[in-house]
């Protein structure tokens, strides 16, 4: 019988990772540059010593000096700007110029520091196990929330958000000593698949994947002085990053931009940024445009936290091709279905979401893209775990109702996002194992080996 090559991928490939050259790490919109240089923003994980010191270096030194300090001020821009850049469309563009706006502050002290990004999505199952915290600390000590381990140990910031008063970094993690799980990147991939509305998906991105990491740290980071706290910068370059992403899925995206802003005037590109009259959105809407001038690297071959021992590579592995297009959305799946275990494609016909529309939706195009974002983002980077229970995707815990309160957010939207990504990730979780129960590969070989793509290779 003849097997479709994408069922034989998902049954036993090779697990092989790649790096992307310079050249090839570009997107369609950031290759015709303005840019005398172009700064790459890696993800923490992929600063050497080196760079982790001259970062932390930097930011030390913003905060140097009689106060309120230069890194006082910055948390200050952002409590005043508040109103307008949280759930109203600026919440992107505000915070892509801001974070600039502090990269560039911290390169007048060292030339050579480039602002890194926290991918916690690869830590979704226990954030708190991250390596970052390492460095920044972790979780408050009892009673005064006071950091003492970490860089930031000493760390004294002004602004709180009614007022000053000076005080320690304060971290209250949501579950004790520990974080409890949030979005993984397959709800991340599937919020910027399902939709080319902006307002569609930035309302997502920043009530639940944004909030959780705010809520669930606690502390500064748990209302508008969120700054105050330097995890801040790595969460909301990652945010940026996604922003970038999706941005990059296609010509509509490129430019899109809209919603309701806080005067209740509809978005448009020509608006001036809260706090930064100079500035307008669609100055910040591409990368290369003068006053940017960066670019993410590829963290998809990045290890994240609960990843149990690699599998080996076999001497014949051959690494993946170059980047491919988008996954079509033309009905063609009906090659795909035939060599799946038929307990499979009943499980993936009965998965509905929090609306009773099917989420895998057999025959349909959205099927062939769900297979893709099982295959190439269910695979945690090559590494293998020990066994299915370790890759299981975890359900985040439902966002602080007194954190949603505070930001404004809509209860009743939140909490159903929280039901479709718990839908969602019940699918995954019950369809990855329906398939590595039913195949058989090769003997001598693993089960099952994995190919994985980056991510970026689907924009």
């Amino acid at each position: 019988m003849k097997i479709s090559l994408f069922a034989a991928a998902l049954t036993c490939l090779v697990a092989v990772g790649t790096t992307q050259s310079p050249k090839g790490n570009h997107y369609p919109h950031e290759r015709s540059s303005h840019c005398k240089r172009i700064h790459q923003r890696k993800e923490w994980r992929q600063l050497d010593n080196g760079e982790i010191n001259r970062y932390v270096n930097a930011v030390r030194k913003l905060n140097e000096g009689p106060r309120p300090t230069k890194y006082d001020n910055f948390v200050k821009l952002h409590l005043d700007g508040a109103d307008a850049a949280h759930t109203h469309p600026v919440f992107f563009p505000f915070h892509r110029q801001f974070l600039r706006a502090f990269e560039v502050e911290l390169q007048a002290i060292d030339p050579s520091v480039t602002l890194p990004y926290w991918d916690w999505s690869i830590d979704s199952r226990r954030p708190s196990d991250s390596p970052v915290w390492s460095t920044f600390g972790h979780n408050g000590v009892p009673d005064t929330h006071c950091v003492s381990d970490g860089v930031f140990a000493q760390w004294t910031v002004l602004n709180e958000m009614n007022g000053t008063r000076l005080h320690c970094l304060n971290r209250d993690w949501n579950d004790n000593t520990f974080l409890g799980p949030i979005f993984p990147p397959e709800y991340l991939e599937q919020t910027a698949r399902d939709t080319d509305d902006y307002a569609v998906w930035w309302n997502t991105i920043e009530r639940a994947p944004h909030g959780i990491v705010h809520a669930f740290i606690g502390g500064d980071m748990f209302d508008m002085a969120s700054p105050n706290d330097p995890i801040f910068w790595l969460h909301h370059a990652f945010l940026d990053k996604l922003w970038f992403e999706w941005q990059s899925k296609n010509s509509a995206t490129r430019w899109a931009y809209n919603g309701t802003n806080l005067d209740g005037t509809q978005a448009r590109l020509n608006d001036t940024l809260p706090q930064y009259p100079n500035v307008r959105v669609r100055d910040v809407m591409l990368l290369n445009n003068p006053q940017l001038c960066y670019r993410y690297s590829d963290s998809s071959m990045v290890q994240g936290t609960g990843i149990a021992t690699s599998v080996p590579v076999p001497s014949n592995a051959t690494a993946p091709g170059p980047r491919r297009a988008p996954p079509s959305r033309r009905d063609d799946t009906a090659s795909l279905t035939q060599d799946l275990p038929s307990a499979a494609v009943d499980q993936a016909d009965k998965a509905t979401d929090t609306n009773g529309r099917p989420i895998f939706a057999i025959g349909g195009a959205n099927y062939r893209q769900h297979w893709d974002i099982l295959y190439h983002n269910f695979t945690d980077r090559q590494q293998m775990p020990s066994n299915l229970a370790s890759r299981s995707l975890q359900v985040p815990s439902p966002i602080p109702k007194e954190y949603l309160e505070r930001m404004n957010y809509d209860l009743p939207s939140v909490r159903k996002m929280e039901a479709d990504a718990a839908t969602l990730i019940h699918a995954y979780n019950d369809l990855y194992a329906q398939v590595t129960n039913n195949y058989n590969c090769p003997s001598g070989a693993s089960k099952p080996y994995i190919s994985k793509t980056p991510l970026q290779a689907w924009y």
